[in-house]
């Protein structure tokens, strides 16, 4: 069984840089919209409902034969406007190593994609596990972490970057130095944040102290240093690990694992909320291990929204033995929030949107007069069920700013907007 208790080596914030410029230049979002949970995509602000797991878990299990015919862990969701990824590791008994599936058209099965293709000379030539894209690029760029023999230490977080169909792995300086003995025995399960409406960088990540462990919080500086506090951001017994975060605008919220001693060596997924990303309180547990196949340990939690739901998938342990499973949850939204884009000299604008049953995306320009005029555009093709790539003749509007409106109908589903571009 593979454990990951590594020194965290994280340095993403070029990438970040580069990935900001995703919106066009003079473009602003209203109230009602939240672009920094799932960066680069747009919704609208959100609250996330409670969960239920899917009655055919695990959805992934190991392959009949071959690299992942033992083990399946560590889920992270890509989702694209044309297709939705799983990516994940596994093992057939010896080395990890990372793979991808896809979701099926009828959104019901994944299909195994393959095994990555890591050049071997890069190290990391044992285990390569936990897999996470960083927010706003695409597979171009990977974070995975590392090991070089079969042994619990000596794991280190990497950069993988492809190249002709292989991918190349740099090692990344540590960058987050050490803050107090709470984190002096390693870190590990980050995720990065992006909130690209106050600047910010943001990483939680997991510190350990012996076999005690707690959650802490780094910001990207000016100056090229993560800056961190001299304790963690929080804390409970018997151990907290592997946070995701997200930010919808008003409120911080944190997945993460907690463990559980009170039946042998077990841990469960909870939530905790925050106002302003520092100071959290516990607000409910969202999973427990309740059935046969997940034994007493649910794993590293990672939530993503797409086909008018929150998906949280997760990994869980029986006997020696990994599985992935999803639980889904509604949410409430706001009833409407915008994108204004301004129009310079471009003659079309491109979008790739998701409008789920009861909800909408609408364009409007408003003229001269104050008058809020609807334009429409053209549907040029279907990427996946509920998700169109839409063309705007903007040639009439140059000079003005276009809105995209996005609705919810009943206040139970948000559109989702992949991207805009102007050509």
């Amino acid at each position: 069984m593979k454990k990951i208790y590594l020194c965290l080596l994280f340095l993403f914030a070029p990438l970040i840089m580069a990935a900001q410029a995703l919106l066009p230049e003079q473009t602003r979002v209203s109230e009602g919209i939240d672009y920094n949970s799932f960066y680069p995509h747009i919704l609208l602000r959100h609250e996330v409902g409670a969960f239920f797991k899917l009655p055919k878990n695990p959805v992934f299990r190991p392959a009949r034969q071959g690299w992942d015919s033992r083990d399946v862990a560590d889920p992270f969701i890509e989702v694209r406007p044309d297709t939705i990824y799983l990516w994940y590791d596994g093992s057939s008994g010896g080395s990890y190593n990372i793979g991808r599936a896809f979701l099926d058209r009828e959104g019901w099965t994944w299909q195994r994609a393959g095994m990555e293709n890591f050049a071997s000379r890069d190290g990391y030539v044992y285990h390569r596990i936990a897999p996470a894209l960083i927010p706003g690029t695409t597979d171009g760029h990977l974070l995975i972490n590392g090991n070089n023999s079969d042994s619990e230490l000596g794991y280190r977080l990497g950069l993988a970057r492809k190249t002709e169909r292989i991918w190349h792995i740099k090692d990344l300086e540590l960058s987050i130095p050490q803050s107090g003995n709470w984190d002096n025995s390693g870190r590990a399960y980050a995720t990065g944040l992006y909130l690209p409406q106050k600047r910010q960088r943001l990483l939680y990540y997991t510190g350990f102290d012996g076999l005690l462990s707690s959650i802490g919080r780094a910001e990207w500086k000016d100056d090229g240093q993560w800056r961190s506090g001299d304790k963690p951001v929080y804390s409970a017994l018997p151990g907290v690990i592997a946070p995701q975060v997200i930010y919808n605008g008003r409120e911080y919220s944190m997945f993460y694992v907690r463990l559980d001693l009170s039946r042998g060596f077990g841990s469960h997924i909870e939530k905790a909320v925050s106002g302003d990303g520092i100071n959290w309180r516990f607000k409910e547990i969202v999973l427990k291990p309740t059935k046969r196949w997940e034994g007493k340990r649910l794993m590293r939690p990672h939530l993503s929204y797409y086909e008018g739901s929150f998906h949280l998938f997760y990994c869980a342990q029986r006997g020696s033995n990994w599985r992935i499973g999803e639980a889904r949850a509604g949410g409430r939204f706001s009833a409407r929030g915008s994108v204004f884009i301004k129009i310079n000299d471009a003659r079309r604008l491109i979008m790739d949107y998701e409008q789920p049953p009861d909800t909408d995306v609408e364009l409007y320009v408003t003229k001269a007069s104050g008058d809020r005029v609807r334009i429409n555009g053209q549907k040029k093709a279907r990427r996946r069920a509920d998700v169109w790539l839409l063309e705007i003749d903007t040639t009439p509007y140059i000079g003005k700013t276009v809105e995209v409106e996005l609705i919810s109908e009943k206040g139970t589903a948000s559109p989702v907007i992949y991207r805009i571009e102007r050509r």
